[in-house]
């Protein structure tokens, strides 16, 4: 398959994948709005706030270097994929541990908690993100689609069950913590690259 056949056919597939996850977010947000307060979402939308700023430090430019870099090797891969999985158990420990100082500066003492819990969230993140790139770097562009609308379905269906169980805010962090855990399970499953144990600071550039 040329270039441009590939280049088409990521296009047709990322089509799917925006309108099959934006359909299943819809769903579960109206789904989530009957059963849950508004203050359950506030609360979830500061600490993503907070994760999302994790995520940007956890980032570091090692996709792009992996889907846009010609001379690939084996080590970049490898290197790329531990050191983004120690920021993000590091990153992960920061959020646990300060919490409490994060929630104050919201003026929120009531995420505290929630903040505790979505900061794995990080070490999940970190799990898939040389396997995405990897996958986006072959074209795959089929299992990054089965992963958004999969992840999206499935947390969904967790947060909606817990919400209507009455579990309240923590119907949002499961829905989130199934959603990356299924995210990357898929990613693995669909990706033939394993990492190694070889790290080079040579391949780190």
């Amino acid at each position: 398959m040329s270039i441009k056949q590939k280049a088409i056919k990521g296009v047709a597939w990322s089509a799917i994948q925006n309108w099959g996850s934006q359909v299943g977010s819809l769903l579960v947000f109206f789904l989530l709005a009957r059963l849950l307060t508004p203050e359950a979402f506030g609360l979830v939308a500061l600490a993503n706030v907070f994760l999302l700023f994790m995520q940007l430090l956890l980032e570091q430019g090692f996709s792009q270097a992996i889907i846009q870099r010609e001379d690939l090797e084996p080590e970049h891969l490898n290197t790329a994929f531990w050191l983004t999985l120690v920021s993000g158990t590091l990153l992960a420990g920061i959020g646990i541990f300060s919490a409490s100082w994060i929630a104050e500066l919201f003026g929120q003492a009531a995420l505290t908690p929630i903040i505790r819990w979505v900061s794995p969230l990080l070490i999940i993140i970190a799990l898939a993100r040389v396997q995405q790139a990897s996958l986006e770097r072959k074209f795959n562009y089929k299992a990054i689609a089965a992963r958004k609308i999969l992840a999206t379905f499935m947390g969904g269906a967790v947060g909606v069950l817990m919400a209507f169980l009455g579990f309240g805010v923590w119907s949002l962090v499961a829905q989130q913590f199934v959603f990356e855990s299924v995210g990357a399970i898929t990613l693995w499953v669909c990706s033939d690259w394993r990492p190694g144990l070889t790290v080079s600071m040579r391949h780190f550039r």
